[in-house]
């Protein structure tokens, strides 16, 4: 084989381990997180907990959730979020819910630890939070907003979960 040949034979060689490199370190870094988001409608009106709300029940048992007596789910999300993408939710109040999956923490026996990043619109556009949770893979944290003219609040209950 001709010094081209070879050469051209090395360069093809190293550019398809280069590509095969990138295409596992890629794979490994594409850490997607799996969100769910209940809008909740946290009352002292008769009806208990919305059976959807199950992995809350302690949770919504507890201070200063214990206040109200009803929790009705409104509309339920689920959506996939890729590390350092933001994620947008429409709410059903009119406002806008934005997740931002940051990083993922593993420690031997535990659950992976989540950074997710949270901010929260009213129907106007107006910033109302602007959040970083720190959460065990699964587990649910209860943002709540003001309370409404029937003295109904309206509560977030945000899980991402990864593999």
């Amino acid at each position: 084989m001709s010094k081209s040949k070879q050469h051209t034979a090395f360069l093809l060689s190293m550019f398809a381990g280069l590509l095969f490199l990138m295409a596992s370190s890629s794979t490994a870094l594409a850490d997607d997180a799996q969100c769910t988001v209940f809008e909740v409608k946290a009352s002292n009106d008769a009806g208990g907990t919305d059976a959807q709300l199950k992995p809350l029940e302690k949770k919504l048992k507890k201070p200063p959730f214990s206040a109200w007596k009803s929790f009705k789910v409104i509309k339920k999300h689920a959506a996939m979020a890729t590390q350092m993408k933001e994620v947008s939710l429409s709410l059903a109040t009119g406002g806008k819910l934005s997740l931002l999956y940051k990083e993922r923490s593993d420690v031997k026996g535990r659950k992976p630890r989540l950074r997710v990043g949270m901010t929260l619109d009213d129907a106007d556009g107006k910033r109302k939070a602007d959040i970083t949770l720190k959460v065990d893979s699964g587990d649910y944290t209860l943002v709540g907003r003001d309370a409404g003219k029937d003295g109904s609040s309206h509560l977030l209950a945000i899980s991402c979960a990864v593999q």
